[in-house]
């Protein structure tokens, strides 16, 4: 990931609406992704929606029903604030 990295973006390098700036923590995120969450402290995961943190926090007490999960494709985006992929900039289909 070395030749793909680079340090101190702005909010020039994210994805803004009119009058937006990007948020500390976005950018926080963003910098420290590698290597603080890739390889062995990756942790895979689904976004399906919006919850409230106590229901999330109820949710991940209960027991849980594993399922396979089979990417179509991956793809690369520019990212808004929290981490959102705001725009398509590379997709390769993966084939099955």
């Amino acid at each position: 990931m070395t030749p793909f990295t680079g340090s101190g973006g702005t909010d020039t390098a994210f994805v803004t609406d009119p009058g937006q700036q990007i948020s500390q923590t976005t950018k926080d995120w963003v910098e420290t992704y590698v290597p603080d969450q890739i390889g062995s402290n990756y942790t895979a995961h689904l976004t399906v929606g919006v919850d409230t943190v106590e229901h999330l926090k109820t949710l991940q007490a209960e027991p849980f029903e594993t399922f396979h999960v089979q990417p179509a494709g991956m793809a690369v985006y520019q990212l808004g604030n929290n981490g959102t992929a705001r725009t398509l900039l590379k997709s390769w289909p993966l084939s099955t």
